[in-house]
């Protein structure tokens, strides 16, 4: 049986490691979003798809990584852009060997 990967956790997590707060996504996504629905919409297990592109694209990263990531599985690779500003982590799976 195939493990559910919890994508609204994943969305809370990438959220943080970008040190960016509930209201800053809920502001990106638009009029209709405020701190509590950030707060239902990471608490939920599947989140629909088109929702979901628009989240990976303000997150920077891409929706095959928010539904795939699992915690204690990847490795995080810190970059920075060229205006020293802390860019998204590349999350990289780990090596077979």
């Amino acid at each position: 049986m195939k493990k559910i990967i919890h994508q609204g956790k994943n969305v809370k997590r990438f959220r943080e490691m970008q040190g960016m707060q509930q209201a800053q996504l809920a502001y990106e996504l638009g009029i209709g979003w405020t701190v509590n629905e950030i707060l239902l919409l990471e608490q939920q297990e599947i989140i629909e798809d088109s929702l979901l592109k628009q989240i990976a694209d303000i997150l920077q990263v891409s929706v095959a990584v928010i539904k795939n990531f699992e915690e204690g599985k990847h490795i995080y690779i810190m970059r920075k852009a060229s205006s020293d500003k802390l860019r998204f982590p590349v999350v990289v799976p780990p090596s077979d060997n």
